[in-house]
């Protein structure tokens, strides 16, 4: 994706800072494609309604955030984001006070759709470091599911048993990714469960970037009420098959996973029995802003730590925030994912008039 020209998105500098902080407050419009791009988007055909509320869902991602650039956006300027955006009521998640940490996200519902978000990791969030470095695996079940009966055999019988069911059986998941979306989850349960009730077709879409996406791909996995749909930007991988497997039946297969070029976090943890992607083909966003299908594996996943390692040697002040970063890394900048989707939108999908 070229950064100059006329050609292709205009996408800001390929700086550490970009990398690790939203656009300034004039760099980028939240949700500016609204009038054209409405989130039922009745214009659109019905096979390519999900480029639309991709476009919804990179924007909420990125303003889970809350800041413009380094510094934290105001909350009257926050919420008249949301509300020019046509959203009636909106609940933040979490601690959001000065200097808090830990993890956050927002709520925000109008009576057609509602949109769940959480936010990424933060470069000064130390506790976001330690959730993103943990991990071990941990069992995630399905909330309303029955254990299953254990077999009466051998010692060495249920020894193999349990080998078999720990990798191909039971749903297991990031434990740092557990934990940080369980500080909130009675908190987020309540406001979807209480939307649910108020508005029982409305669709709820769950995204988030980075860490984000992992939580959001969590939380829809736990909701227990029918149109739940999954937009993830720059997700991580999450758990193993038999999780990813339960977020295909609580989505009914509404899972949209795009992935930047060459974006470094999509490859972690490495593809293994304990790591799968939910959604194996992801929508791969190419240099020149077109969207494919494509599928990530161990393989995809050593080049692309390879060739990060050897990018670092030459452009690893990341201290220095307007020093150039590495391509697999500059690749994950959220601000990338929601000006590349909507350039692709406005030149592949009908407006409206």
């Amino acid at each position: 994706m070229a950064d100059d020209g006329n050609a292709g998105p205009q996408l800001l500098p390929a700086t550490w800072k970009n990398l690790f902080y939203p656009p300034e407050q004039n760099e980028y419009a939240y949700f500016a494609h609204v009038a054209k791009y409405p989130f039922l988007a009745p214009q659109v055909p019905e096979a390519q309604r999900y480029l639309v509320k991709a476009a919804w869902a990179a924007d909420a991602a990125m303003l889970a955030y809350g800041r413009y650039g380094q510094t934290s956006i105001p909350p009257t300027d926050f919420q008249k984001i949301l509300a020019d955006a046509g959203f009636l009521q909106c609940d933040l998640i979490g601690d959001w006070a000065p200097g808090s940490s830990g993890t956050q996200g927002f709520f925000a519902r109008n009576n057609d759709f509602a949109i769940l978000s959480f936010r990424g990791t933060e470069r000064d969030d130390a506790s976001d470091v330690e959730t993103d470095a943990n991990i071990l695996l941990s069992e995630e079940p399905e909330h309303d599911a029955s254990p299953a009966p254990k077999p009466d055999s051998s010692l060495l019988d249920r020894v193999i048993h349990g080998a078999k069911d720990y990798l191909l059986h039971t749903s297991r998941v990031h434990f740092g990714f557990q934990r940080a979306l369980d500080q909130v989850w009675p908190q987020v349960e309540k406001l979807l469960n209480d939307y649910r009730a108020a508005h029982p077709q409305a669709e709820i879409v769950f995204t988030g970037h980075s860490l984000g996406a992992a939580l959001a791909t969590l939380a829809v996995a736990r909701f227990r009420g029918d149109g739940g749909s999954l937009y993830t930007i720059g997700s991580p991988r999450v758990g193993n098959a038999p999780f990813g497997d339960m977020v295909r039946r609580q989505t009914g297969g509404k899972i949209f996973r795009f992935v930047n070029h060459q974006d470094l976090v999509t490859h972690v943890p490495i593809e293994a029995p304990f790591y799968r992607h939910v959604e194996e083909q992801g929508l791969i966003i190419g240099p020149d802003g077109a969207i494919t299908q494509g599928v990530e594996d161990a393989e995809a996943d050593i080049a692309t730590l390879a060739e990060l390692l050897k990018q670092l040697w030459t452009t690893g002040k990341f201290l220095e925030l307007n020093t150039p970063a590495p391509a697999p890394l500059v690749d994950h900048s959220p601000a990338r994912y929601c000006k590349v989707l909507r350039y692709h939108l406005e030149q592949n999908v009908p407006a409206a008039e």
